[in-house]
């Protein structure tokens, strides 16, 4: 039984848990249970099916969103137990507001043991079923028709009491460890503790061929860039990542107890964007991308006529750029260069650039050029803020002299971001690497906060942007100087 069909059976329980309450309050319980001796039978009755499609879409959009499909069976009881409890709270309160605001008969009496009811229904009916569910898959993980596979990263002292520690201490939630890896395997050593030994260059096909859920490393603070090398390898695979603690690690409390065998893990974290805020981003970007493509029709109109009279050509130009995913899009833009500016291959500008028209200059130093951008947002091939999209030919480049890199394709490009805001404009190959790393950081803690910092901060830059246009003063960068790696 693969993944998907694990994560499929939690969803159908999911739905008849929030299904079979609905059901039993259509009984007729007044004919069975004295109402007098009983007084909160009088509280169920029998709802409407627009009442049980909103329950039952509303239930399963939250648990979604708290992302219980993400680790199916991985997730200990207790634990599972107490996020169904907060889960089907939030629930309660989101239905019976919602049934309110749309007038639902179902939801017309609404006091303290009526809320009271519908929690505690939900929550027996949810929780059972998910538990019995559990029960299932731990079953057919003690019967090894479902396992957790792993390799590890080394050959050190670490490495084989770690082997030892998870052959003696086996249990449902510990990963079996098939396979260990080293950066340089010889004959005279192919295998450690009676595990086969492969080179790292065959660690990708590895983990593709045989479901690997995790990789262990035993990392060395000697092993500088090769760490940089693996991760970028383990790049875009869905295989957690740890790191073998070693004492400090543990003094410092940056070792955790990843499984219930007890042994000391660091796990490294990947980037992962939470339901919840993907779809709030979303929202807000299409929501404020058409509050802006309207509010500025007349600044779209008196730009056209601006472009049109200052140089011939078309109004708007489109660009081929790098997306999430790495799939490529067409940016549009205002045009701000003269027609035919690059002929023969892909060149960077620069303020001075004479290929820039007279209101070009204008549109790029108040980011105007950028407004037609609002339309990407819609159609989805970008956000407001998120990493700046390059063209294919310079991401070659790039991610040739800054691998890590790669890991701002895991999300939707901005028109605004963390590196456009700080270091602005980049007219080199070497400038846009040193804005990029501003990029990555985004990427690696992305969140509500830090986009409304970037968006203050994109603000304020436009504003001193537009100062230096009075000053004469070419626009300035801000920020931390970012070293090369």
């Amino acid at each position: 039984m693969n993944a998907k069909w694990v994560r499929f059976l939690y969803l159908a329980c999911d739905f008849a848990g929030l299904l079979i309450p609905l059901i039993l309050y259509c009984f007729n319980w007044s004919s069975v249970i004295n109402p007098e001796a009983i007084p909160w039978i009088k509280w169920i009755t029998c709802p409407d099916i627009y009442s049980v499609v909103l329950n039952t879409t509303l239930g399963l959009l939250i648990f979604y969103l708290a992302e219980e499909y993400e680790n199916c069976g991985k997730t200990e009881r207790l634990t599972h137990i107490l996020n169904t409890a907060v889960e089907v709270f939030i629930l309660t309160v989101l239905a019976i507001i919602a049934g309110k605001i749309f007038n639902l008969n179902f939801y017309s009496m609404v006091w303290a043991g009526r809320i009271t009811l519908l929690f505690t229904a939900h929550f027996l009916f949810i929780c059972s079923m998910r538990l019995c569910l559990d029960t299932f898959i731990l079953s057919l993980k003690k019967k090894k028709k479902i396992r957790d596979y792993a390799v590890v990263i080394g050959n050190s002292r670490k490495v084989k009491e770690l082997i030892k520690h998870f052959q003696k201490n086996t249990g449902i939630y510990t990963p079996q460890i098939i396979a260990t890896f080293q950066f340089e395997s010889s004959s005279e050593n192919e295998f450690i503790e009676d595990l086969p030994v492969y080179p790292v260059s065959t660690l990708r096909n590895f983990i593709l061929n045989n479901g690997i859920s995790e990789v262990i490393i035993d990392y060395d603070r000697n092993m500088g860039t090769r760490l940089i090398e693996l991760l970028r390898m383990l790049d875009g695979l869905n295989v957690k990542k740890s790191v073998i603690a070693d004492e400090l690690d543990i003094i410092l409390g940056r070792a955790k107890l990843t499984t219930p065998t007890g042994y000391p893990l660091i796990e490294i974290p990947d980037i992962k964007i939470p339901h919840w805020y993907s779809i709030i981003k979303r929202i807000a970007d299409v929501f404020i991308s058409a509050l802006v493509l309207l509010l500025c029709i007349p600044v779209f109109i008196i730009i056209s006529i601006l472009i049109k009279m200052d140089s011939p050509g078309p109004i708007f130009y489109t660009q081929t750029r790098v997306g999430r995913w790495g799939k490529t899009f067409k940016i549009i833009k205002f045009r701000t260069m003269v027609v035919g500016a690059e002929r023969d291959k892909p060149v960077l500008s620069s303020p001075e650039d004479p290929r820039i028209t007279r209101i070009g200059k204008i549109l790029r130093n108040t980011h105007l050029d950028e407004l037609p951008q609002f339309i990407n947002v819609i159609l989805g091939d970008m956000s407001i803020v998120g990493p700046r999209p390059e063209r294919p030919y310079f991401v070659e480049k790039i991610l040739y002299r800054y691998p890590y890199y790669s890991r701002v394709h895991k999300v939707r490009p901005g028109i605004t971001s963390l590196g456009q805001a700080l270091y602005g404009y980049a007219s080199t190959i070497e400038e846009i690497i040193s804005r990029s790393h501003y990029d990555v950081l985004y990427v690696n803690s992305i969140g509500p906060i830090i986009d409304i910092k970037i968006v203050f901060m994109t603000i304020m830059r436009i504003f001193k942007d537009v100062k230096s246009i009075f000053t004469r003063k070419s626009p300035q960068r801000s920020g931390l100087t970012v070293k090369q790696p």
